[in-house]
């Protein structure tokens, strides 16, 4: 079974599943800002604040799997996001058509 990035609300993280074992997460709080658009409108802004890979997985890069799937997530919900871990801090910085995202 390929690996899946799932959104668990009720844990504040995506979890990065195979064969439905956790192999790593980035937890996550939410707020609301308003938007630019001069109506005030609020937009979800997601604080990715820890980026966690279980230590017998590391070394197989589910960093670079996990952090642009849920970089998708957001971008999906019309979201942003501050990137207050220092992984996806480093991943973005990396990817600048990512930085958009950026709160």
């Amino acid at each position: 079974m390929p690996m899946e990035v799932v959104d668990v609300e009720s844990m504040h993280r995506y979890e990065l599943l195979e064969d439905g074992e956790l192999l790593g997460y980035v937890s996550y709080t939410d707020r609301e800002s308003a938007s630019g658009d001069g109506a005030g409108t609020p937009v979800l802004v997601r604080d990715l604040q820890h980026t966690v890979i279980d230590p017998d997985q590391r070394g197989r890069g589910l960093g670079k799997i996990l952090v642009p799937a849920v970089l998708d997530d957001i971008r999906g919900r019309g979201a942003l996001l501050i990137p207050t871990c220092p992984f996806v801090r480093s991943w973005i910085e990396e990817h600048p058509d990512q930085q958009d995202l950026v709160a």
